[in-house]
């Protein structure tokens, strides 16, 4: 056992030797074993026992457990005493999910008062479970790396070992420990994988427990390269200031592995996998514009790439009483400009209007379904989301063009194209600057 640890140590860089650290003891034989292992590696132990509170009478015993070996050894034992029955009151946290939670934020503060290091008890037989547990709940781009042998401040020096192998640990050594018979509540889903799937599947293939101790070290080892394979999509994907990000169809599509691309991408802003394998689909079939929601995000699959933005594109609109009285928050300004070669002239983002063309109150708005203008220079009118779309505007940009509406008609499509009439000739005229998207 001592050996297999200083071995695993060294093999993931996880603890240099004889550095000082903390160690999370529950009582139970595995955090136990720990302690002991660590001390015999030469390593000062600084040791946490966080008490949920949730077993009464046993409780209290695990804690005075800890602390009478803590006497024993000459190791200082720090209690965190946790309300996790209040934290679960909270809407959508069980009692599971409020205990780790707690105990987690425990070990963060130790580790922050330093040593920097924290030791948790988790051993290969835990990462089994983790793995069988990522299976039946889905994997999500990281899962197959199971549980990390290092994970920031927390390593597990206990990672490649068997849970049989830690017990022989405990009673060669005579090592203390208490049982927590909660452990193996059916109720509880990871019992259930211990208890019933696991002894399954090494009834029908003997030695199968083994096989996946072994599965899942390559599993972890294979989701490293994977996360590493997928740098140059992350980097493409960075978002710009607008918070849009862009992946390049062609990066996707031409990618070996485009279910996990989508998963490492979109699968921690909460798109669930079935709603991904929908977006791949639509990105195959170029279904250009196609959107997938998912929570404040909107994913949208454009020309050349899919697009993740805000879900929350800004629906307000602002009310123009005169050109001096332009609200400070609206994206756009009015001035008088005389002549078209004065500075600013006419471009992409500005615009000079007839005085006589001009109604005011104007509303500056976001464009809508079956909004017309007549383009200047065409005959007829055309559909707003006709001209975007000509102007091979993204999609996601195409949702924030906004339009200046004068009694009732669109004078100008923001930072892209005037209406047939509203221009200014000669002489004074009002100069219009768009603060906002302008064309692609």
């Amino acid at each position: 056992m001592i050996h297999r640890v200083r071995h695993s140590l060294r093999r993931h860089a996880a603890l240099p030797e004889g550095a000082p650290l903390w160690v999370a003891v529950s009582g139970g034989v595995d955090s136990m074993v720990l302690w002991h292992v660590l001390r015999q590696l030469g390593h000062p132990c600084h040791v946490v026992h966080v008490d949920h509170g949730l077993r009464g009478p046993e409780s209290d015993a695990d804690r005075e457990l800890v602390m009478a070996h803590g006497r024993a050894t000459g190791t200082e034992v720090h209690v965190h005493r946790a309300d996790v029955r209040a934290r679960a009151a909270a809407p959508g946290m069980s009692v599971q999910m409020a205990a780790r939670e707690l105990r987690y934020q425990a070990f963060r503060a130790c580790v922050a008062q330093g040593p920097p290091l924290l030791a948790t008890a988790h051993h290969a037989d835990d990462a089994s479970e983790t793995f069988l547990l990522h299976l039946l709940r889905g994997m999500g781009a990281r899962g197959w790396g199971g549980i990390p042998p290092v994970a920031g401040p927390f390593v597990r020096p206990l990672i490649e070992c068997r849970r049989s192998a830690i017990e022989a640990h405990a009673r060669a050594h005579a090592i203390p420990f208490r049982s927590d018979p909660s452990n193996a509540h059916a109720h509880y889903l990871r019992s259930r994988v211990r208890h019933e799937l696991l002894p399954l599947m090494e009834g029908l293939r003997p030695g199968a427990a083994d096989v996946m101790v072994r599965n899942v070290g390559l599993a972890r080892e294979m989701a490293a390269l994977a996360v590493e394979a997928m740098r140059p999509a992350e980097d493409a994907f960075r978002p710009d200031r607008h918070g849009v990000s862009r992946l390049p169809v062609r990066m996707l599509l031409d990618s070996a592995a485009p279910h996990f691309m989508l998963h490492a991408l979109l699968g921690p802003k909460g798109f669930h996998p079935d709603v991904l394998e929908q977006l791949l689909r639509a990105t195959e079939q170029r279904r250009t514009g196609a959107v997938f929601m998912q929570g404040p995000w909107r994913a949208t699959v454009d020309r050349d790439a899919l697009v993740l933005a805000p879900a929350g594109t800004d629906e307000r609109e602002w009310t123009i009483a005169s050109a001096d009285a332009v609200p400070d928050d609206a994206p756009l300004r009015i001035g008088p400009c005389a002549g078209d070669h004065a500075p600013g002239a006419p471009g992409p983002h500005v615009a000079c209007l007839d005085p006589a063309q001009v109604a005011f109150p104007l509303v500056l708005r976001p464009w809508r379904p079956g909004d017309r203008m007549r383009p200047a220079g065409m005959h007829g009118s055309k559909l707003i989301s006709d001209i975007l779309t000509d102007a091979k505007v993204p999609a996601h940009r195409k949702r924030r063009a906004m339009v200046l509406e004068s009694a009732g008609r669109v004078l100008w499509l923001c930072g892209h194209r005037l209406a047939e009439g509203a221009g200014a000739g000669g002489g004074a005229h009002l100069r219009l600057e768009w603060a906002g998207d302008g064309p692609p």
